[in-house]
């Protein structure tokens, strides 16, 4: 009996730039994952930018993950402060900031911080 077949992650161009699909990407699945889980989040932006830190510490590569900035507006940050907001988002991603992220940059926020 034949083995399943799994689709190509990428589209096999000889000249095309290679996009990263996301299971290739897997610091930024896991905490996508853990954030959607703990903060049921209105917005969640996780915009990698391990790129631009090429010769700084902290960087490992072109393929690694390791710096990144978040954008989460979530109603559980309702009546948190600042601190504590981040607090709750260093525990739900406490294996990667122990492992794999160098740097995180957070904005977190609840629907009434935007209301006018």
């Amino acid at each position: 009996m034949a083995e399943p077949q799994t689709p190509s992650k990428t589209a096999p161009t000889a000249a095309s730039t290679r996009t990263p699909v996301p299971d290739e990407r897997p610091v930024h699945a896991a905490m996508q994952r853990k954030l959607t889980d703990a903060f049921a989040p209105i917005t969640l932006t996780i915009r990698d930018e391990s790129y631009k830190h090429s010769g700084h510490m902290g960087y490992m590569g072109d393929d690694a993950e390791t710096h990144f900035v978040l954008t989460i507006v979530s109603e559980r940050f309702e009546g948190l402060s600042r601190l504590d907001r981040q607090r709750a988002i260093h525990k739900a991603l406490k294996d990667e900031l122990a492992t794999s992220i160098h740097a995180l940059a957070i904005r977190a926020s609840a629907p009434s911080d935007t209301k006018g």
